[in-house]
């Protein structure tokens, strides 16, 4: 995630909706996107500035108990208390064994025939 603004929200209760997250983190700043995958229970979340991204940051932090729907008598959700943080670049992910070629983002599996081929190969196929 190349933006700085780029914020990344865990443990989200499978209740919510993406409207729920807009009503959490709108009043504290502009939303340029959210991506929320409601079946994984996270979300990443872009703001139009840094200074925004921090709100939102101590905010969740301070209200987690309140945002998370289940809690216990002492007013805290053990199952799912809310994660949030800077988001990170995705890691690229490069061959570990032989008999494997990456390319283009993807991974493809070669068989020995089809490497020796090309290790052997004079020029171009």
């Amino acid at each position: 995630m190349e933006n700085d603004s780029q914020l990344y929200i865990g443990n989200i209760p499978f209740e919510y909706t993406e409207r729920d997250l807009e009503r959490i983190v709108g009043d504290l700043g502009q939303i340029r996107m959210i991506k929320y995958f409601k079946e994984r229970g996270f979300a990443f979340i872009d703001m139009a500035t840094r200074e925004q991204a921090q709100a939102v940051i101590d905010f969740v932090k301070e209200m987690a108990p309140v945002l998370s729907n289940k809690l216990d008598t002492d007013g805290f959700n053990v199952e799912r208390q809310l994660k949030v943080g800077w988001a990170k670049a995705k890691k690229m992910k490069y061959p570990r064994r032989r008999h494997q070629i990456f390319s283009k983002g993807k991974l493809y599996k070669v068989s020995r025939w089809v490497e020796r081929k090309m290790n052997n190969a004079q020029g171009p196929f």
